[in-house]
């Protein structure tokens, strides 16, 4: 392409890098969500108190760890969530060093690409694991393929990123079985088989001292899913729901609309326009090509398999999938004529610009507002007053932007609805106070027919005002009347 030519092409990944960043700094400031705050209350603790407490967050403990002291930084929300922008835009850097394993052109392709895709820019702007899960997952692909082309140096950088990448998520044990299968049925690669699984073996060695701990989060998890059914299916997808709902997220992110058969009609369209992209990339001798393929069309079914027994996998947990998609769509657009190339690249630029304003200009869409939530009760509330929340405890964004947390209380000693629980907490907490604010978050898992809130008003209370606020859903403000 001319203007490659014309312009120096580490000009042009920095501009490409420069843009990226532009798309994820916009709202980078907008409230912690319950996960987010959960993650900051943990990464806050001293070492030892994060290792002890990880049970309670279903994540290997690097992430933890890095954000325990990138919160020497500070703790607004700008900046620890600086830490996953960063990982996103190295990111960006990394596909380009993997997309030189095609060509110079499917490089810088797919650093644009990455650099405007919504998904890819919503999990940049999260205080959570996935942009570095991205990040080790885009490292072990190209590692990996450097090492079947024997450069024997890179075997151990494919170790020690797939070290890291399994102690930042434990999907990435789909990732690992995905190359191994792909080796065995590639009959060019099979002839490293072995050190493959020697390699492999090492990182899971080095990730074995953590097994004690996943077995206390397993537990816990178990737990919850046995508690209730609602709140496994609002945490995770069924096994029927993974490939298409992944790939989809991967294309438009983390909006969707009504009605239903347009969502699908819409997906559908972009969906036949990235196969159509990727299927122009197709060449059965290319090596690379069905390395990627295969590893990908794996690990979406290894992730499928695994979610009939054990329902906990979502899309962002597999994002360390979506570079491979980038690469494959990225080599397609390549392979077309100079006019097409032009034409589809415009307009996947358009499609990923117009699904990343959608979301930036949809409240609706955007992160649960715990911020403006929680600002709003503390200045109502008065020493005489109770927060009451349907939650087996207090949220963790309540503790993290409250001033007064000592008045907040948990109804639940579960994720069920237990009346009993309820009226005893009711009954001790209630006397003397004059003035109480209910958050109905999650109701729809612990409290569907809404009988904390006839319980309250059988203690003498009435609703006087109802609050909403994004993703948080309403606050009922009640008073004494007797």
């Amino acid at each position: 392409m001319k203007f490659l030519n014309k312009l120096n092409r580490s000009t042009v990944l920095i501009l490409i890098i420069l843009s990226g960043l532009v798309l994820r700094l916009w709202h980078l400031n907008q409230s912690f969500w319950l996960d987010e705050a959960a993650q900051a209350i943990i990464s806050s603790q001293t070492i030892k108190e994060i290792l002890a407490i990880m049970p309670a967050d279903f994540h290997p403990p690097l992430f933890n760890l890095l954000a325990h002291f990138w919160l020497l930084l500070g703790d607004q929300e700008l900046v620890l969530r600086l830490l996953p922008v960063i990982f996103g835009l190295v990111s960006i850097w990394a596909i380009y060093l993997a997309g030189n394993l095609f060509n110079r052109k499917v490089a810088l392709f797919a650093a644009l690409l990455i650099s405007i895709n919504p998904f890819a820019i919503y999990y940049s702007q999260e205080f959570r694991p996935y942009a570095l899960s991205m990040l080790l997952g885009i490292f072990s692909i190209y590692f990996l393929y450097r090492s079947l082309q024997g450069h024997k140096r890179m075997w151990w950088y494919f170790m020690l990123v797939t070290t890291l990448h399994l102690y930042t998520s434990y999907l990435a044990i789909f990732l690992i079985l995905a190359q191994f299968f792909t080796i065995l049925i590639i009959k060019q690669l099979r002839v490293d088989l072995f050190k493959f699984c020697l390699f492999s073996a090492l990182s899971v060695i080095l990730f074995l001292p953590w097994l004690p701990n996943l077995s206390g989060q397993l537990k816990l998890g178990f737990s919850w899913s046995s508690q209730s059914a609602a709140w496994v299916n609002a945490v995770s997808i069924p096994a029927s729901k993974v490939i298409p709902l992944t790939l989809a997220k991967f294309v438009i992110g983390q909006i969707n609309f009504s009605p239903l058969v347009l969502y699908v009609l819409v997906l559908s369209i972009i969906g036949l326009i990235w196969s159509w992209i990727i299927y122009q990339g197709f060449n059965k001798k290319d090596t690379l090509w069905l390395y990627l393929l295969i590893t990908i069309v794996i690990g979406l079914f290894l992730a499928t398999i695994f979610s009939i027994g054990f329902q906990v996998v979502s899309p962002k947990q597999l994002i360390f999938l979506l570079p491979i998609c980038i690469l494959l769509l990225a080599n397609g657009l390549t392979r077309l004529s100079t006019q097409n190339s032009y034409f589809v690249t415009f307009l996947l630029i358009i499609i990923s610009i117009i699904c990343y304003l959608i979301y930036q200009l949809n409240p609706s869409f955007q992160r649960e507002d715990w911020r403006d939530a929680v600002r709003l009760v503390d200045n109502k509330v008065t020493t005489d007053d109770l927060i009451l929340f349907k939650f087996n405890g207090l949220p963790a964004p309540f503790i993290w932007y409250s001033d007064k947390p000592a008045q907040g209380l948990g109804l639940l000693n579960t994720l069920q609805f237990e009346q009993s629980v309820v009226e005893q907490k009711l009954t001790e907490n209630l006397p003397n106070k004059n003035q109480i604010f209910l958050f109905d978050y999650l109701e729809g898992i612990t409290d569907p027919e809404q009988n904390i809130n006839q319980d309250i008003e059988q203690f003498g209370f009435k609703k006087i005002d109802t609050y909403d606020f994004n993703g948080v859903g309403l606050i009922d403000e009640y008073q004494r009347i007797n």
